[in-house]
């Protein structure tokens, strides 16, 4: 759950991938910005990115 709050931190502020507050979401494990980029991408390319976006949109 953590590295999508991150990606949607990401889009919502523009800010670059390198720049992302990982300390915030990951206290205990040693996350890179080049694993949240890496599920974005996967997840943008299959799909699963958007489906879980739009089924959040219409839950609320």
């Amino acid at each position: 759950m953590d590295v999508f709050l991150l990606i949607i931190k990401r889009l919502k502020t523009g800010c670059q991938w390198r720049e992302l507050s990982l300390k915030e979401y990951f206290l205990k494990e040693k996350v890179s910005w080049q694993s949240i980029y890496y599920y974005f991408n996967k997840w943008s390319k299959d799909g699963s990115f958007k489906k879980v976006w739009i089924h959040l949109l219409i839950k609320k």
